[in-house]
């Protein structure tokens, strides 16, 4: 960034001063500001940092007394900048807070801080000011204008003032500074997140393959403790059990199934015999079902036989039918002829009607004649002045060419002038889209780091939440299950009890005295057992406890596992918990605001090519004064044109003078002709057409009324007909016996005389079929007892109980045993799984510890990154202090031990070439401190201007210390500093030098002097 131009108005210190023009100073290179102590020199790089970020306004000197000795004029102070950048020159403006007068009414009140942003590279650098601002990027909004500067720049306020100004034993701080602090200053000038990320995606992935793993351990282990196995060793004893157990239940299997199959055989016996008694039953309830239906189809045969009645009338009633429907066409066509007589009487009268009025016309033809001879006359004076109307119409066309050659002109100016401010103020936009656009994007990188933190957070935090969940449920049911199985196992030692108890009743029921126990063998018999219920059922409901205080016992033992499990991952997910920060804020609140980031950037649209898009101005430029030249001369074109038409008109108007206007146009007076003749022709045409319509109408009636006098006479004969049949007909009823009434309501079934015939046939086959099924049901049955299926029944299904117990009892130790054999085989895939995975990502996690810090170093990739950036930093400065110094110093980096391990970080030493060692900066002497951080300084400024392509360092201000350098007579230290510092400025950089040493001075004439006076400061120009 070069200073161009530096605007302050009724400023404290600076009293009346307008502006300071930084372009002949900046272009000779190196140049001062000199002046007095307290005349407030550094000052007006307060003045530009101000200007740039808004900070600065509090110091002690200079801007920072920020008090306008104008308040009685209402002038306020203000501050303003105009500097290049590259290609481009941008003017900032700046108004700080202040007191003011009040608009109305007496006193003052606060100016707010207000700044303003604008690209004036299209404005010429004298002409920038308040009224002439270019193109705006930000107005008023402080924030906003800070926040663009910052994106064109590549750096802030702080990193401005270490970079660009040396200002008193500031930089000493920096050089002086530990690693921690200077490493937080070049990690902001230096781009190394690209480092910082990689690290962070390695050490993401190590945790992810380490977790794999843990994870895959202790699912094995959870896996054999929830079979109750405490080790492989232990699975194999358990599946060699489980064989056994497999085996046994095979042959209980057996037994089960051959006293199922007899119980069955006998059941199937006594449901043959309980079938004929079925089948008596049936076949009476069928037989009766069928007698029942009797009436309906006696019913069914009267109505055959009406149908087959109503079949003999048939033929006289479709014969009555067809002469009444003949009667009703006789009418329809007598009402029709009547209807065309009465057409044909009324179009008679109005055909001799319209004779006799066009016959009263026929003057009007003569008339008629005599126009189209007049307008035959007025052609012929058309064809006689053809060539004038020739002349005249050559002279139209030339005039509308000309016309449209001035409205083209005119358009093609509009339409320049306008495409070329659409396209000034596409350019004005892309610009200001192009400095909004590299500040949303920062943004959006930032809260995309900050939302994948909030999210893994989020994420950790419900993992949290489902395995407490989880384990609180797992719990419950654990204790559920505990609390199961000890019920079980007390319900066994009841029905056991029971079972006992009633075996020994059964037993004490035998016993008689002096024979001996079956079971003490004693003779006598104290004290004989008591007990009630069926031995059978009682073992067989111990059986049943037995077997569901076992199930009980596992079920127990899986939900201590599960619950076990669950506390397992329970307490690692908080582990997980605890490792992520906390985040300030909501993911939906992050998202939102990256989201509106995100649509902020696409609401920009494309990116533009700026250089072409200034081509393309400059283009439009120049078509909108070719097309201004092309205005001009279609405007004499068009003079011409008009000049020639008025005569070549005027000759042609005097010649046809005697014809009217209107039939001037010989299409028009052609036209005009042609319809008068074309009138005359219709006129003697409707006569001859009205005499003929007057006779074809005369011939219609008559013809008319000869068609009504046959429709009359049709009408009467089909009458008689009708009558005729209608006394056929009901002679037929009264022979065949039934009213005219019963024969319509039979007519539907006359053809279903055949399904009726059918139906009835049927059934009478069905009820004889019936009749002879119950006869032979019952001769089955004969004398034979009906017997009770439910002992047989019970008897069967005691037996398929017992068969489905042993066959689930065998399933089930079949399962057991496949189970754990898989549960071995899956456990071994698993743990060859495991070991693959941890050998193949040994190499991943390593890097990412040593990528982390995890190394010899203990130095993380990113420190390591700015440390080699630094590293070039030094060598750098060392070009610099080396010629400053004779060649005695030369900068390196400290290599310190800590905690036994060593460590490369960012603290500096300077090398002594005299003594052969390396020496802390404290020591060195205030010159030597002042020109081993300019050293720096200007190391620092060329790495950072050749590593970052947004920086550029144009131009750099040392504030003071140089009255700590010695003279020629000494060592000629200052000298050669500034020898260094013109061979600086050589190069590509103008230098700034703000000191009150009058050798300074004299050996760098050009710059400005500051001068202290009653009224405030006043700042003179020196330029050889």
């Amino acid at each position: 960034m070069r200073p161009i131009k530096l605007t302050l108005s009724a400023f404290g210190p600076y009293g009346g001063v307008e502006s300071i023009d930084f372009r002949d100073a900046t272009d000779a290179g190196l140049f001062g500001i000199y002046g007095p102590t307290g005349s407030g020199k550094s000052s007006i790089f307060s003045a530009i940092a101000f200007a740039l970020f808004g900070e600065g306004a509090k110091e002690e000197q200079g801007i920072g007394t920020m008090r306008s000795d104008f308040a009685t004029d209402a002038l306020l102070t203000e501050v303003s900048l105009q500097f290049e950048l590259g290609a481009k020159r941008y003017y900032v403006r700046r108004i700080p807070d202040q007191p003011r007068p009040k608009a109305r009414g007496e006193g003052q009140t606060m100016q707010p801080h207000a700044a303003w942003l604008f690209d004036v590279s299209s404005v010429a650098i004298d002409d920038v000011g308040p009224d002439c601002c270019g193109v705006p990027l930000a107005e008023r909004k402080v924030g906003d204008v800070a926040r663009l500067v910052e994106e064109l720049l590549g750096y802030g306020a702080q990193q401005f003032r270490q970079i660009v100004l040396l200002p008193q034993g500031r930089f000493e701080r920096f050089l002086v500074s530990n690693s921690k602090d200077r490493l937080e200053i070049l990690r902001e000038l230096f781009d190394v997140s690209l480092y910082r990320k990689l690290t962070e995606k390695l050490k993401l992935e190590a945790a992810e393959v380490r977790r794999e793993i843990e994870d895959g351990y202790r699912l094995n282990g959870q896996r054999l403790a929830a079979e109750g196995f405490a080790s492989s060793d232990e699975l194999s004893v358990g599946i060699a059990s489980a064989l056994e157990r497999y085996e046994l239940s095979r042959l209980a299997v057996a037994e089960a199934s051959a006293v199922l199959t007899l119980a069955n055989n006998v059941f199937a016996e006594a449901v043959s015999r309980e079938k004929l008694f079925v089948e008596v039953e049936a076949a009476d309830a069928a037989l009766e079902q069928l007698e029942g239906k009797v009436p309906e189809f006696d019913a069914v045969r009267a109505r055959k036989s009406r149908a087959e009645l109503a079949r003999r009338m048939a033929d006289l009633d479709s014969s009555l039918t067809d002469a009444r429907t003949r009667h009703g066409s006789a009418v329809a066509a007598q009402a029709s002829a009547s209807e065309a007589e009465v057409r044909a009487r009324d179009a008679a009268a109005a055909a001799s009607a319209l004779l006799a009025d066009l016959r009263a016309l026929e003057h009007e033809i003569e008339t008629l004649g005599r126009k189209v001879d007049e307008m035959d006359r007025h052609q012929q004076v058309l064809v006689d002045s053809a060539e004038r109307l020739l002349e005249h119409e050559k002279a139209l066309v030339a005039l509308e060419s000309a016309k449209q050659g001035h409205d083209q002109a005119v358009a093609q100016q509009q339409q320049a002038d306008r495409t070329f401010e659409e396209k000034s103020a596409a350019f004005a936009d892309a610009q200001r889209n192009t400095l909004k656009r590299q500040n949303l994007i920062g943004r959006r990188d930032t809260l995309k780091i900050e939302l994948d933190g909030a999210n893994a957070h989020l994420s950790a935090t419900q993992a949290v939440g489902h395995a407490q969940a989880e384990f609180d449920e797992a719990a419950a049911k654990a204790l559920e299950a505990q609390n199961r199985h000890h019920h079980a196992v007390e319900e066994v030692a009841a029905r056991e009890s029971d079972y006992i108890s009633a075996q020994a009743s059964v037993l004490a029921e035998r016993l008689e005295d002096g024979v001996p126990c079956p079971v003490c063998g004693g003779s006598d018999h104290p004290r004989p057992a008591h007990g009630t219920g069926d031995a059978g059922l009682l073992e067989k409901a111990w059986r049943a406890a037995q077997s569901a205080s076992v199930s009980a016992a596992k079920k127990d033992r899986e939900a201590q596992s599960r619950a076990s499990a669950a506390n397992a991952t329970l307490k690692e997910r908080q582990a997980t918990l605890s490792g992520f920060d906390v985040p300030q804020r909501g993911v939906s609140e992050i998202d939102t605001e990256y989201r509106h980031f995100l649509a902020a950037i696409n609401e920009l649209g494309s990116i533009v090519d700026l250089t072409l898009l200034a081509k393309e101005v400059d283009d439009l430029r120049a078509r909108k004064l070719a097309t201004a030249t092309k205005l001009q001369q279609a405007n004499s074109t068009l003079g011409d044109a008009t000049t020639a038409e008025a005569v070549s008109r005027q000759s042609y108007a005097d010649h046809i003078a005697s014809v009217p206007e209107t039939l001037r146009d010989a299409t028009v007076l052609q036209a005009a002709i042609n319809d008068a003749r074309a009138h005359l022709d219709r006129r003697k045409k409707a006569i001859s057409e009205a005499l003929e319509q007057q006779q074809s109408s005369q011939a219609a009636l008559i013809k008319a009324e000869a068609a009504l006098q046959n429709a009359s006479n049709s009408l009467k004969d089909c009458a008689d007909e009708v009558e005729k049949k209608q006394t056929a007909v009901d002679s037929r009823l009264i022979e065949l016996g039934i009213s005219e009434t019963a024969y319509r309501l039979a007519i539907p079934d006359v053809d279903l005389i055949g399904e009726l015939e059918g139906s009835i046939v049927e059934f009478d086959r069905d009820l004889a079929a019936a009749r002879g099924r119950q006869t032979a049901a019952r001769n089955n049955v004969g004398s034979a007892q009906r017997p009770d299926l439910e002992p047989f029944r019970l008897s069967c299904n005691q037996a398929q109980t017992a068969a489905d117990e042993a066959s689930n009892n065998s399933a089930e130790a079949q399962q057991k045993h496949r189970s754990l054999i898989d549960l071995k085989t899956s456990l071994a895939d698993e743990l060859e799984n495991l070991q693959s995975l941890e050998q193949a990502s040994g190499s991943l996690r390593g890097l990412a510890e040593a990528f982390d810090g995890q190394n010899e170093l203990r130095t993380t990739l990113e420190t390591f990154a700015i440390g080699a950036m630094f590293d070039q930093v030094l060598e750098a400065a060392n070009l610099r202090l080396d010629p400053m110094t004779g060649g005695r110093y030369r900068f390196e980096r400290d290599t310190v031990s800590v905690g036994g391990r060593s460590k490369r970080g960012l603290d500096v030493r300077v090398h002594d070439i005299q003594t052969g060692r390396a020496r802390e900066i404290i020591t060195l002497s205030g010159g030597e401190t002042f020109i081993a951080a300019l050293s720096l300084a200007l190391g620092l400024s060329d790495v950072v201007e050749m590593t970052h392509g947004a920086i550029r360092l144009d131009t750099i201000f040392i504030d003071e210390g140089f009255g700590s350098l010695d003279t020629e007579n000494d060592a000629g230290t200052l000298d050669q500093v500034l020898q260094v510092l013109q061979d600086i400025v050589g190069e590509r950089r103008s230098v700034g030098l703000i000191s009150h040493v009058p050798l300074v001075q004299q050996a760098v004439p050009n710059g400005f002097s500051v001068r202290k006076g009653v009224n405030g400061s006043i700042i003179e120009s020196r330029m050889q």
